[in-house]
C-alpha cells in the first residue's frame, strides 16, 4: 500500500533524471582523463599528464553538449 501511494505521488519528471549518452560519455572521459593525468603526475610523465588533460577537456566538452541537449528537451516539454 505504501509503495503504491509513493509511486503515484511521484511526478514523471522524477523518472526523467537519467543522463543522456553525451552526458554519460563526457563524464566518463572526464574521470578517465583525470585519472590518467594523476597517474602521469605520480610517475613523472608529462606525456601522460598532457594526454589526460586533453581527455578531461574532451569529456567536459561532451558533457556540456549533453547538458545543452537535455536543457533543450526540458524547454520543449514546457512549450
Amino acid at each position: 500500500m505504501w509503495f503504491a501511494i509513493k509511486a503515484s505521488a511521484m511526478s514523471p519528471s522524477h523518472w526523467e533524471t537519467a543522463m543522456n549518452k553525451d552526458q554519460v560519455k563526457g563524464a566518463t572521459k572526464d574521470v578517465a582523463g583525470k585519472a590518467q593525468r594523476k597517474v602521469g603526475e605520480a610517475i613523472g610523465s608529462t606525456s601522460q599528464q598532457a594526454k589526460g588533460a586533453v581527455k578531461q577537456m574532451e569529456g567536459k566538452a561532451q558533457k556540456a553538449v549533453g547538458d545543452a541537449r537535455e536543457s533543450m528537451k526540458v524547454s520543449q516539454r514546457g512549450s
